[in-house]
């Protein structure tokens, strides 16, 4: 069995992982980890990449169990992020096809931050025709291969040679972004993101 964590709108390099791996489970329980991809994704604006951030209660520094951590809905987060998603994706060519599948993950009422991830993944992956994998990971002694926080903000971009290209919104005008957030992928191929993710993924286990 190999493990990953769960990431909000996870990275392309992360649904490459789940695809390509029929043995994957991603892990629910466990301490939060700040500095992670659990609780943020980063899509591309007209100008700059945007780091869409899910406030926590208690803060970032706050020590507990990954399952018992909530979402801070006293910011107005949820339409904020909707606001640059629509902004940054409403001229890609699928956006209209995706986006109230988006939207409505977004508003979803859930409280507690791995419930929104996990009908977030459910969601994208049965989009994404993945096949199903497990969210209960067992005993570690089970655990063959790791790629848990393999992919940070620190270092998503940071692959060479990463593939695969393809066209983005903003690319005439800040180059081509690789490894953003799983909806970019989404927004500008639609069905063809599926195919795409049968690429090799470029992160491997140190």
């Amino acid at each position: 069995m190999q493990l990953i964590e769960t990431q909000y709108f996870p990275t392309i390099d992360w649904f490459k992982i789940v695809k390509q791996n029929t043995d994957i489970c991603i892990l629910l329980y466990e301490y939060y980890r700040k500095a992670s991809f659990r609780n943020r994704a980063i899509i591309s604006g007209s100008n700059a990449l945007i780091a869409l951030s899910i406030p926590i209660k208690g803060g970032r520094e706050r020590k507990e169990w990954l399952n018992e951590v909530e979402v801070n809905d006293v910011t107005n987060w949820r339409a904020n992020h909707w606001r640059a998603i629509e902004s940054s994706y409403r001229k890609a060519p699928f956006f209209e096809f995706y986006n109230e599948i988006v939207k409505n993950l977004i508003f979803s009422k859930h409280v507690r931050l791995v419930e929104l991830n996990k009908e977030i993944i459910v969601k994208l992956c049965t989009v994404l025709k993945i096949s199903p994998f497990s969210f209960d990971c067992g005993e570690q002694s089970e655990i063959s291969v790791q790629h848990k926080d393999l992919i940070l903000p620190k270092n998503f971009q940071d692959q060479a040679d990463w593939k695969p290209k393809y066209s983005q919104v903003f690319e005439e005008k800040n180059g081509f972004q690789q490894n953003l957030s799983i909806l970019d992928l989404l927004f500008n191929e639609g069905p063809n993101a599926a195919n795409l993710l049968d690429t090799p993924h470029g992160y491997q286990k140190t």
